[in-house]
């Protein structure tokens, strides 16, 4: 399915954020940021070659073939998890059509908002149209609760699993049933799913090669006994849901965050990276780029001036302000070329 196809099809539906809950992060706890923006809830598209939005650079260095086939249908899936308390989660699967389950092929988790669904966010990221052009992976992990949403403490919390550890065992089930390159393992999120992204960069360093957030930030203190991960952030200065200079959250049961530019620096801290930052500017969009981290492991900000609580390149969300357009910024796109060149270093 085109973008076209894509946008014209969530431009016909009202589009607004789920912000309902009354539920209160610990203090003491990664916060748990925020809304999804709504849109329609029809299937999981189906990339076709050549729809990408953007050429990014094709995955590099899959490594040896699998020692065994596992030939799995390409296309859109759906599959079912059995957590590690035992209870039953649905992911969406994408994978490329060059999947021939010999060639491991790398995996992006794509993590939804709070109140959002895997459709919606397979959708409204486009992450399955890049994957079948540059030959990955995505699957699509469904929240807990009503509404959908993730715990993103590292254990569990409020009669709630940990989606550190369901993140986890989804990763551990897919590598169990497909060909895949489990140096070339990433986790990508919007809003709550981007906290989640980058708490599992915390408490679960050693799983994933790099990692990407979408309007929300977290970093504490607890992170500095994981390994350094690298990690790319897209975040508007004019978010009308999660504050782009900290505060609380206009939603999600009103957790508060900090400034996004002091959780920046935390992670560049916490990776070893150089003190002062490079610094691009591309129409609205300000990079922030640290370099010099240990193994690697780099620290990118792409700051949107008066950008909202949106997936850059994706269709505007009337209600949580403005976007870009890919030809200034592509998320997806983007994301994608972080992770490409972002494999895991051991």
């Amino acid at each position: 399915m085109s973008r076209s196809r894509l946008a014209a099809g969530a431009a016909a539906a009202l589009l607004a954020a789920a912000c309902s809950s009354g539920r209160r992060a610990s203090p003491t706890a990664p916060p748990t940021p925020s809304a999804t923006p709504a849109v329609p809830a029809t299937a999981t598209p189906t990339p076709t070659a050549g729809s990408s939005p953007a050429a990014t650079e094709p995955a590099r260095g899959a490594g040896p073939a699998c020692r065994r086939a596992t030939r799995a249908e390409p296309g859109a899936s759906e599959g079912m998890l059995t957590t590690p308390a035992g209870l039953k989660r649905r992911y969406l699967l994408y994978l490329p059509s060059a999947y021939d389950g010999r060639q491991p092929v790398p995996l992006v988790l794509n993590l939804h908002g709070y109140g959002g669904t895997p459709e919606l966010q397979q959708l409204y990221s486009g992450l399955g149209l890049v994957a079948e052009e540059q030959g990955f992976a995505v699957a699509a992990l469904e929240g807990q609760g009503r509404p959908l949403h993730y715990n993103v403490r590292p254990t569990r919390s409020a009669g709630e699993e940990s989606d550190v550890r369901v993140a986890g065992a989804l990763v551990e089930h897919l590598a169990g049933t497909l060909c895949l390159d489990e140096d070339r393992v990433y986790a990508a999120g919007m809003s709550n799913g981007a906290a989640l992204a980058v708490t599992a960069a915390c408490y679960d360093s050693d799983r994933y090669a790099a990692v990407a957030a979408v309007a929300a930030l977290v970093y504490d203190r607890s992170c500095d006994r994981g390994r350094p991960v690298p990690i790319v952030v897209f975040r508007g200065t004019g978010d009308p849901i999660v504050p782009y200079g900290g505060g609380r959250v206009r939603c999600c049961g009103g957790p508060v965050v900090n400034d996004t530019k002091a959780d920046i620096t935390g992670w560049a801290r916490h990776n070893g990276c150089a003190a002062r930052p490079r610094t691009t500017t591309k129409g609205v969009v300000v990079t922030t780029h640290y370099t010099g981290c240990a193994g690697g492991a780099d620290v990118v900000l792409h700051t949107v001036q008066s950008g909202g609580h949106t997936w850059p390149g994706a269709i505007a969300v009337p209600g949580l302000g403005n976007s870009t357009g890919k030809d200034e910024l592509d998320a997806s796109a983007e994301i994608w070329r972080f992770f490409a060149d972002h494999p895991r270093r051991r």
